[in-house]
Order: C-alpha cells, then sequence, then structure tokens
C-alpha cells in the first residue's frame, strides 16, 4: 500500500539526528492538534513543502506563531477554492472546517496575548519598584556624600594645648596625681584616700568610710569618664564607690549636665574637679550600693577584675606572675 505523504514525513523525522527530531516532532504534533481542531485531512498534504524552515528542506518551522501563520494563510487558500466551487463540500475541506479553523488558531493567539501581556505587566511593576528603590538608595548616599564634604570643609586641626592646660592646673591643684598613659586612656589617681562622710539625720547619726584611692580613665577618643579602684580599696557587691556601678560607670546626678557642656567644649579640668566633689561626697538618692553596707558588708582588698585595673597594677600583677615562674625554674 502506497505511503500517504504525512507518513512519508513521519519516516523522514524517525531517520534524523535526535535535536533536529524532537524539534520537528514538536512542530509536527502542532500541526496535528490543528488539525484535529478543525477536522482538515492533512495526509495529502505535503508537510515539508508547507512549514519547512525558509533555507531547510528537512527541518520544519519550530516557532507556534508562525506555524499557526501558516495555517492562517492555508485557510485563506483553500476557503477562497472552496467559495470559488460555490462552497460545495468536499470530503476533506469544507467551509465549516475553515471556521473551526480560524476560531482555534483565534483562541491560540489570543491565550498566548494575554499571557504575555500579565507577564510583561508583572515585569513593568516590578522594574518600576526597582528602579523606586534604587532612587531612594541614591539619594540617601547623595545625602551622605554632601554632609561628608560639608563636614570635611569645617573640619579643622584640633589643639591639644587646652587639654594639657586643663591637666596642668589638675595636678597642680593637688587633688589628682600620676598621670598615665596607656593606650587611648589616660589615668589620673586621687592623690589621697576617699573618705566619705553623710550624717543620718533621721537616726541622728554619722556614717565614714575610707574608700582608699581611686583612678579616673579618660579616653582620648571619646572623652567618656570612668573611675576604676588603685590601692587600699573595698568592695561592696562588686562597687568601689557607692555612686559608681562596677564597670567604672559614673552616677554624675545633677552634675550631668554641666559635665556634658564643659567635655564638649573640652574642658577636661573642670570635669575633673566636679568628679572629685562627686566622688568625696555621698548622693543618698540613687546610690547603687548604700554607704551603710561599705561599713557592714565589705571587703578590704581582695581581687579587682582585670577590665577594671589599673596599669601599674597590671604590672605588677605581672611581675609577680613572672617572679614566681622564675622561683619555680630555679627550685627543680
Amino acid at each position: 500500500m502506497a505511503l500517504s505523504r504525512l507518513q512519508k514525513a513521519e519516516g523522514i523525522i524517525a531517520k534524523q539526528e535526535e535535536e533536529l527530531r524532537t524539534a520537528n516532532l514538536k512542530a509536527l504534533n502542532h500541526i496535528k492538534w490543528l488539525a484535529s481542531k478543525t477536522k482538515l485531512d492533512i495526509k495529502s498534504l505535503d508537510i515539508f513543502k508547507v512549514f519547512a524552515k525558509a533555507d531547510s528542506e528537512t527541518s520544519l518551522i519550530d516557532d507556534k506563531r508562525k506555524i499557526n501563520d501558516k495555517f492562517m494563510a492555508l485557510y485563506e487558500t483553500l476557503r477562497a477554492k472552496a467559495e470559488k466551487s460555490n462552497a460545495k463540500k468536499d470530503d476533506s475541506v469544507s467551509l465549516e472546517d475553515l471556521d473551526g479553523l480560524k476560531e482555534a488558531i483565534t483562541k491560540n493567539l489570543m491565550s498566548f496575548a494575554g499571557r504575555r501581556k500579565s507577564e510583561l505587566e508583572q515585569n513593568l511593576r516590578n522594574y518600576m519598584q526597582r528602579s523606586k528603590d534604587y532612587q531612594a538608595r541614591a539619594d540617601s548616599e547623595i545625602l551622605n556624600v554632601m554632609k561628608t564634604r560639608a563636614e570635611l570643609l569645617t573640619l579643622v586641626e584640633p589643639s591639644t594645648d587646652p587639654i594639657f592646660k586643663d591637666l596642668n592646673e589638675v595636678l597642680e591643684a593637688g587633688y589628682w596625681t600620676n598621670p598615665v598613659m596607656d593606650g587611648q586612656f589616660l589615668y589620673l589617681n586621687t592623690a589621697s584616700n576617699i573618705i566619705i562622710t553623710h550624717q543620718k539625720k533621721k537616726a541622728a547619726m554619722e556614717v565614714s568610710v575610707d574608700l582608699g584611692k581611686l583612678s579616673v580613665r579618660l579616653n582620648m577618643r571619646n572623652f567618656g569618664l570612668e573611675v576604676i579602684p588603685y590601692k587600699d580599696n573595698r568592695r561592696c557587691q562588686n562597687h568601689y564607690h557607692p555612686n559608681v556601678s562596677p564597670d567604672g560607670g559614673i552616677c554624675w546626678g545633677n552634675g550631668q549636665d554641666r559635665r556634658i557642656e564643659w567635655m564638649s567644649q573640652l574642658q577636661v579640668g573642670k570635669v575633673l574637679e566636679l568628679l572629685y566633689t562627686m566622688l568625696t561626697h555621698y548622693s543618698p538618692d540613687n546610690p547603687y550600693v548604700p554607704i551603710e553596707a561599705f561599713n557592714t558588708n565589705s571587703a578590704k582588698y581582695g581581687r579587682i577584675a582585670d577590665h577594671i585595673k589599673h596599669p601599674d597594677r597590671k604590672k605588677k600583677a605581672e611581675k609577680k606572675v613572672k617572679a614566681e615562674e622564675v622561683k619555680a625554674d630555679e627550685s627543680r
């Protein structure tokens, strides 16, 4: 039995390379689908003649839209022939079939256009949102550039003369002594022990406590101040002063505003004078530890935590460790 042209096309595709065969099969299946929707008999149709690529005799068109266009052209040709023959029905093609073909192709094209439209609209929304985000970040960075340039224009080289003048005056006053620079920190010790005396009005009694020598640690980068133990100190609940936290934080109380004002003007001397006055006076309003506890529940001396230890004490501790190591080596 003689093979139909459609069967011949299927035979040719079966002998082709895998990649080409796969592409041709997809195209042929789409052609068959269009034919089934329109009841168009394509057995006698030369598939490769109608649907081959322009530059090939064995490669079918792989773009469904182009295949649809070819069908539309085929539809117009067959419809013209059908009308010319007074709309006489044929076993394979009829005007009714051609109307179905047009409807199927139109539906296919409309479906593709609808999906593509939704996709493009979503992409547009995404691109617009990204543009807004990029613009907001760009505006922020531009503002930072302007601020930085403005600050550079107004920045002057800091002078240390006023600071050293204040420090000399403080040392001459005799309240603070023994300045030591360790990294970014300047240490000053109280010249004598800090003794606090407080009159308890309700109990009609006076409370006095010797807290030993204290040290102030001044951060020369941000001018932060901390109070740490130095010598002959009493420790109560890890506090070395009723108004100083275990980490050296100072409760400035009513003196906070003056401290901020003077420190912003680098008037270190005035701040140190204020601090000494606060250390020698007890503030009963909101102490970390009541003054009475230092007499009834405190330990003299004791181990000092490394993060609040004065550099001199660190050096002494290191020397002691080395001496013990040498002694241990000699005894072996």
